[in-house]
């Protein structure tokens, strides 16, 4: 039985608590006594009256606790509405009303890579936006003068603003504000008198005077981590109309990385030497295997293996040609 009532309670004390979290806050204007259309002189005189009437030196003893508890009321109402700015805050502030501001909202930063070449000439891409289970393409137009770092787009879908900001692909240039940083390799024992280099979003092949960047020598020679600076051919500026520099850092290989870097460059021609050799020394022996079978005859093992060995390299030779054997 005593299970039963304590379990009662607890229901009863959970029931009364869900009631006075869902109770609305009391009404200023009501603790007041005012009405919401009231002046700034309305609202101040009736708090006076109310505070001196509730103010707990006032209180027999025996209601000093009510008091107290009254005048904290009041003069908590009339901080909310002493005011024209207090008033719209607390109408911005109640629950239900309609000039409460809307929650603020979330916002989602999404990256987009673009190159140095979309920088250049503008472009269209498009973010990849995953929000609330859902995965979409937004499109966003890159245009010429833009940086990496800029915000693209910020455009709110719902609840959710959508900021696109770029990053730049990892590539050969690196961008420092409008200019365009790289470096340009050189082996140990070469000594140009200029550099051709491709120009920032020049085409390939090189088809016009802008797709090439040609910078003449300066001094007796090419020293490692020496800059050549070509005016003009950065990223353009806010507006289209002015350009930054290309800064080009030269670096010379050392004489290990020098030969690595040769004989990478030699090894397909190597390659090719050598299987052209190969083959024409294949062929040679075959014919010689075949003009020997043909003079001795079948009879011969000798003979005859040279000649199934030829047999079977001819029939490779013109199925790698893509024509059909030939009957001997």
């Amino acid at each position: 039985m005593a299970r039963t009532f304590s379990l009662i309670a607890l229901l009863y004390s959970a029931s009364a608590a869900r009631r006075g979290a869902s109770r609305p806050p009391p009404c200023p204007y009501k603790e007041l006594g005012v009405t919401k259309t009231a002046s700034d002189d309305d609202i101040k005189r009736a708090y006076k009256a109310a505070a001196l009437k509730l103010h707990p030196d006032k209180a027999p003893p025996n209601k000093r606790q009510t008091y107290e508890a009254k005048f904290k009321r009041v003069n908590a109402a009339y901080q909310k509405v002493r005011d024209a700015d207090a008033r719209r805050k607390h109408a911005r502030e109640t629950p239900g009303s309609p000039f409460r501001a809307p929650p603020p909202a979330q916002e989602l930063r999404v990256p987009l890579r673009v190159s140095v070449e979309d920088l250049l000439r503008g472009a269209t891409r498009y973010a990849v936006i995953s929000s609330s289970g859902f995965t979409f393409l937004l499109p966003v137009k890159i245009e010429v003068g833009m940086r990496p770092g800029d915000i693209v787009d910020r455009k709110a879908h719902g609840d959710t603003i959508l900021t696109v900001v770029l990053e730049q692909k990892p590539g050969l240039y690196r961008v420092d504000g409008e200019d365009l940083h790289r470096s340009a390799w050189l082996q140990q024992w070469s000594k140009p008198t200029s550099l051709r280099l491709r120009a920032p979003g020049g085409r390939f092949p090189f088809l016009g005077k802008d797709d090439v960047v040609v910078l003449p020598r300066k001094g007796k020679k090419w020293g490692d981590g020496f800059r050549l600076r070509k005016k003009g051919r950065g990223l353009y500026a806010k507006g289209g109309l002015e350009r930054g520099d290309l800064v080009v850092t030269v670096r010379r290989r050392s004489l290990r990385g020098s030969l690595a870097v040769l004989a990478a460059r030699l090894s397909p021609l190597v390659a090719v030497i050598t299987a052209i050799q190969n083959r024409t020394r294949t062929i040679q022996q075959a014919r010689q295997a075949r003009d020997l079978a043909k003079k001795h005859g079948p009879g011969i093992l000798e003979g005859f293996s040279s000649f199934l060995a030829a047999r079977r390299v001819f029939d490779d030779l013109q199925r790698y040609a893509g024509a059909p054997a030939t009957q001997w």
